[in-house]
């Protein structure tokens, strides 16, 4: 077996695909809020550390403008 194609085998068999997300943005509270989406949708955080993050990271403004549920 060539060593490419055994490579190839390898990392077939014990690689891990891990989705990741990028953001286009430097702007905290977009960090803020797509943390909280990806948390509830994929692996839920408690909601009083979910409530610790907004209210110390987002102003009222943007909490309004950005509907979390």
């Amino acid at each position: 077996m060539e060593p490419e194609d055994a490579q190839r085998r390898i990392e077939a068999d014990v690689a891990r695909k891990l989705p990741v997300s990028l953001l286009m943005s430097n702007d905290p509270a977009e960090q803020v809020f797509q943390f909280v989406v990806v948390n509830q949708k994929a692996t839920p955080t408690k909601t009083s550390l979910l409530g610790t993050i907004i209210s110390t990271s987002l102003s009222t403004e943007i909490t309004k403008s950005k509907s979390i549920s």
